[in-house]
C-alpha cells in the first residue's frame, strides 16, 4: 500500500494535468505542411513569448486580431475551427526559433504568418474546391508579412522545402506554386509603402481597388508557346499613351477576333489579360461557333478560366488554348511548372473585368512590352486524361496569326 502523501500527490498532478489541457474538437483546420494530424489534440495555456510574435505581425497588417493563441501538441503551427471558434495552435519548442534572426526563424514567422491569415482572411479550411486557393492567398500574406518585417526575398521562402510538401496534395498546391505567392506578397509590400492589407492610404478606395486585384502566378508557369507584341503600334493614337490605353487596344483586337470575354490579372509593374478558353483545330484555327465556346459553363457575373478548365477536362476530345497577354517593363522567366488540372484550378481563379483605374492610368512606361503566352492542351480521345502541350507544335506567332489577332494587334 502506497502511504498516503504519495497517493495525493500523483492525485494532485493527474487535477493539474486535466486542467492543464484541453482536447480540440478540429471541425477544419490547416497544417502548414498539408498532413492531417496524427494523435488528438490537447491545447495549453499561451505564453508571453508566442503572443508578442503574433503582435509584431498584427502589427505590420493593421487587421484585428479574430481569434486565440494557444499552446498545443501540434507539429509547428496550425489554424483551426473549433465550434465556432477561431485558434492559433503552436508548438511551445517551435515558437522559440521564431525569435531568431536566421533562416530557421525567418521560416517559423513565415510558418505563423500563414496561419494567421488563414484566420485574418476568414478561409473556410475545409475541404471545398477553393482550399488551394486559400492556401496560396495564406502564403501571398506570409510573404508580405515578411517583407514588412524586413526580411529578405531569399529568407521569405528560406526552408519551404522541409516545412511544405513539394507535391500538390488535395488542400495545398504544390511547392513551386506556393513558392510563387510568397513572392508575389513579398513584392507589393516591397513595391509600395501603402499598406496592401490595412487601410491607411490617403485615397482608401483606390487602394482597396488594387487590393481586391488578383495577381497572376509570377514568374509565369511554362507557356506552350509564346511571342512578343509590339507596343509602339498598340498607343500610336493614344494621346497620352497610359497603361489603360494598352489594355483598351488589346481589348479591342480580343473582340475583333471573337473573343467576347477577358479577365485581367496584376503582374510586377503592368498587368495580364487572360482571354477565354477555346477549343481550336489541329493548325491553330479556332472552331467555329458554339464547338468554339462547346464547353457547358455556367452563366457567371465575371469570367472565370476555372469553371471553364472544369468543362474542360470533362469534355468530347480536341484541341484548347488559353491565350494570356503580360504588360510589363519587367523583363520574366517562365517558371518550370506545368499547368495541370489541380494547379489549374487553382491559379486560373478569375480575374477582375476592368483594369483598377489607380492602375489603368499609370503612364506607360518606355520600356514596357506585351508577351503572349499560350497554354495549350489536347484531350486525344473520350475520356482521356488531358495533357498540356510543352512545347506546342506551332509558334506563338501562329496561334495568334490564326486566331486572327496578329494583324489585329498590328493594323
Amino acid at each position: 500500500m502506497k502511504p498516503l502523501s504519495t497517493c495525493l500527490w500523483i492525485g494532485l498532478l493527474t487535477a493539474s494535468a486535466a486542467l492543464a489541457q484541453d482536447r480540440v474538437t478540429l471541425d477544419a483546420f490547416c497544417n502548414y505542411y498539408g498532413r492531417p494530424f496524427e494523435d488528438a489534440v490537447y491545447s495549453f495555456s499561451a505564453d508571453r513569448e508566442a503572443e508578442e510574435v503574433v503582435d509584431r505581425i498584427l502589427n505590420v497588417v493593421r487587421l484585428p486580431q479574430n481569434f486565440t493563441v494557444t499552446a498545443a501538441n501540434v507539429p509547428n503551427v496550425s489554424a483551426v475551427l473549433s465550434d465556432g471558434k477561431r485558434l492559433l495552435l503552436y508548438n511551445q519548442f517551435f515558437i522559440r526559433s521564431a525569435g531568431a534572426d536566421d533562416d530557421a526563424g525567418w521560416a517559423a514567422v513565415r510558418a505563423l504568418a500563414h496561419e494567421i491569415g488563414h484566420l485574418l482572411l476568414n478561409h473556410s479550411l475545409d475541404t471545398a474546391p477553393e482550399r488551394p486557393l486559400e492556401e496560396l492567398e495564406a502564403d501571398d500574406f506570409s510573404g508580405y508579412v515578411l517583407a514588412r518585417l524586413r526580411a529578405s526575398k531569399r529568407q521569405a521562402v528560406a526552408g519551404m522545402d522541409t516545412l511544405a510538401v513539394a507535391r500538390a496534395r488535395p488542400t495545398h498546391p504544390a511547392l513551386p506554386l506556393r513558392l510563387n505567392a510568397i513572392r508575389e506578397g513579398w513584392d507589393q509590400a516591397s513595391a509600395s509603402t501603402s499598406h496592401y492589407f490595412g487601410f491607411d492610404a490617403a485615397d482608401a478606395s483606390a487602394e482597396r481597388a488594387e487590393e481586391a486585384f488578383p495577381a497572376f502566378p509570377w514568374p509565369p508557369p511554362k507557356a506552350s508557346a509564346f511571342t512578343v507584341v509590339g507596343l509602339d503600334l498598340l498607343t500610336r493614337d493614344a494621346p497620352t499613351p497610359t497603361l489603360q490605353a494598352l489594355a483598351d487596344r488589346l481589348e479591342a483586337a480580343l473582340e475583333a477576333a471573337g473573343y467576347g470575354e477577358r479577365s485581367y490579372y496584376a503582374v510586377p509593374g503592368g498587368f495580364a489579360l487572360v482571354a477565354r478558353l477555346e477549343q481550336i483545330y489541329p493548325d491553330g484555327t479556332p472552331k467555329k461557333a458554339p464547338d468554339r465556346w462547346s464547353m457547358a459553363v455556367r452563366a457567371m457575373n465575371r469570367f472565370s478560366l476555372t469553371e471553364y478548365f472544369k468543362a474542360l477536362f470533362r469534355g468530347t476530345p480536341g484541341h484548347f488554348r488559353v491565350l494570356v497577354f503580360v504588360v510589363t517593363p519587367h523583363p520574366f522567366t517562365q517558371a518550370d511548372v506545368e499547368v495541370g488540372v489541380r494547379e489549374g484550378r487553382a491559379w486560373l481563379a478569375g480575374g477582375m473585368n476592368a483594369l483598377p483605374p489607380s492602375i489603368g492610368a499609370r503612364p506607360r512606361p518606355d520600356d514596357v512590352r506585351c508577351t503572349a503566352l499560350i497554354y495549350a492542351f489536347e484531350r486525344p480521345a473520350a475520356g482521356a486524361s488531358v495533357s498540356f502541350e510543352d512545347p506546342s507544335p506551332l509558334t506563338g506567332k501562329t496561334h495568334l496569326e490564326k486566331a486572327r489577332l496578329w494583324a489585329a494587334l498590328r493594323e
